[in-house]
């Protein structure tokens, strides 16, 4: 048959299929199963390696690490060293005022905001950090050819500054100004008040661009301080401590007097935005070493008494202010007169036409190479003052103390005791018993401003008061001269 001629000669193809009709895989069963153990092999041989690498790796960190920590901790140990260096080699500005900045560690609450070295700022002021860990601190510094001056806590200075004696000026920006003029510096001063005139005081002021100290009583703040106070410090002007009551601190205990400017300073702050007074003054001028030692205040004086509570003619005493007034002077007037402020009103003008600044006690007394102090009383920062040594009854060696000053004089025409003397005859408690004064907690006495303030006062007294307007620019060597008030000698120069 034609169809089985050539059936067994046909070359058969395979169809790649099993007896099972599966197609075959191109490899036989035997070659797939030889493939498992080579990729084990080769997984396993990988993890030896690993394993063979994180082993030498932890042996040489445990070979490395006792060097590693032998190096931090002589990094550590020399960065405290340098810490300290620095802080040890900050030393006290020279007597003189001279020297440059040094530079200390940066401390605590004082964070590095700006780029290093560079000047940072917080609300505390300007300071230069030199690096990131160290900032200058106590004394001059010199950038792009000008100069500058850190105090001890490393800020930068404005205003006028007390640096060695001397006043020196630095303007807004902490630029030095050696040819500032401080001759002509006086500090007006007001007592007694605030009152229904001290609004007035505050226009003529802010009018010819002035600035005063304000010598407040409690009782007074209490009914005029919201009104008056804070104007005082938005304009600049000093706030001082007088007193609750205007009582003599002399016949008082220590607790009572010390409660007096307590209470005081408390109600002044409720309408100055916190802050006490920075200054004191003792009514009637008299306290006795015990209470002054313990007043966390410097303690005012003046040296021109204008005696504006006698109601002089205004025209004649703005005149004797303009006319007599000297560089340096305290000047003393009370802002509960009517009188006075008619006398301020050609005054002030008159001073600045004259070429006065008119100046808080505080730039006054910086501007004359002077840092007060508190539990000392000045009595004023005029060339005169300065030369004779009277600026303050400081017992350092520098200034003449004021009961030596009294025992020069004698204190003969005046018969009375000058609380410069009661302060260190008379302790403050004996005062208080012989007075009868005995409750401490009697803090404030019956007697009131006008009463006491008022009626003491003695005609006589005023034609011996001291040269009729409180100055005096010629001083003859070893000479004195007093200034009274309410009948007593209350400052010899």
């Amino acid at each position: 048959m034609a169809s089985d001629k050539y059936s067994d000669n046909r070359p058969r193809r395979t169809t790649g299929r099993t007896t099972s009709g599966r197609r075959m895989s191109g490899r036989t069963g035997a070659n797939r199963n030889t493939g498992r153990p080579d990729l084990f092999s080769s997984y396993l041989k990988t993890a030896i390696v690993v394993v063979a690498v994180v082993a030498v790796i932890a042996v040489i960190w445990l070979i490395v690490k006792p060097f590693r920590m032998r190096a931090e901790k002589a990094r550590l140990e020399s960065a405290v060293s340098e810490s300290e260096a620095l802080e040890i080699t900050v030393a006290p500005e020279a007597e003189d005022g001279s020297g440059e900045a040094g530079r200390a560690r940066i401390p605590e609450g004082m964070s590095v905001r700006y780029d290093t070295p560079g000047w940072q700022h917080d609300d505390k002021g300007w300071w230069y950090a030199s690096d990131e860990k160290t900032f200058y601190v106590n004394g001059w510094f010199t950038l792009d050819q000008q100069e500058y001056h850190f105090d001890d806590t490393g800020y930068m200075d404005t205003g006028w500054t007390a640096i060695g004696g001397k006043g020196c000026y630095f303007d807004d920006h902490g630029v030095y100004d050696s040819a500032a003029d401080n001759s002509h510096m006086i500090a007006l001063t007001f007592d007694d008040g605030p009152g229904e005139f001290t609004n007035e005081v505050l226009d003529l002021l802010e009018e010819n661009n002035g600035k005063a100290t304000f010598f407040m009583l409690g009782e007074c703040v209490e009914q005029y301080g919201s009104e008056t106070i804070p104007r005082m410090v938005k304009l600049g002007c000093q706030l001082g401590n007088h007193s609750y009551d205007h009582s003599d601190m002399a016949t008082l205990s220590i607790s009572a007097a010390l409660q007096q400017f307590q209470t005081t300073d408390e109600l002044i702050a409720k309408y100055s935005g916190g802050a006490p007074a920075s200054l004191i003054r003792f009514p009637y001028g008299s306290y006795n070493a015990e209470l002054e030692s313990r007043i966390d205040k410097p303690s005012m004086y003046w040296n021109f008494d204008t005696q504006d509570w006698t109601k002089p003619d205004a025209y004649e005493m703005a005149q004797k202010v303009i006319t007599n007034v000297e560089g340096g002077d305290i000047v003393l007037m009370h802002d509960i007169h009517a009188n006075t402020i008619s006398s301020l009103k050609t005054m002030i003008p008159g001073l600045r036409e004259a070429g006065f600044q008119m100046v808080t006690l505080s730039e006054l007394a910086a501007a004359r190479g002077f840092d007060m102090e508190a539990g000392v009383t000045y009595f004023g920062f005029s060339d005169a003052d300065i030369a004779h040594g009277a600026v303050s009854d400081k017992k350092d060696g520098s200034e003449a103390s004021a009961d030596a000053a009294a025992a020069d004089t004698g204190n003969s025409d005046s018969g009375n005791t000058a609380p410069e003397q009661q302060a260190y005859d008379e302790p403050a408690e004996n005062a208080a018993d012989e007075s009868g004064s005995t409750e401490e907690t009697d803090s404030f006495g019956e007697d009131s401003y006008d009463e006491s303030y008022d009626e003491s006062y003695d005609e006589a007294d005023s034609e011996e008061s001291y040269d009729d307007s409180g100055t005096e620019s010629d001083y003859e060597e070893g000479d004195t001269a007093q200034v009274y008030y309410n009948d007593s000698a209350v400052a010899y120069y």
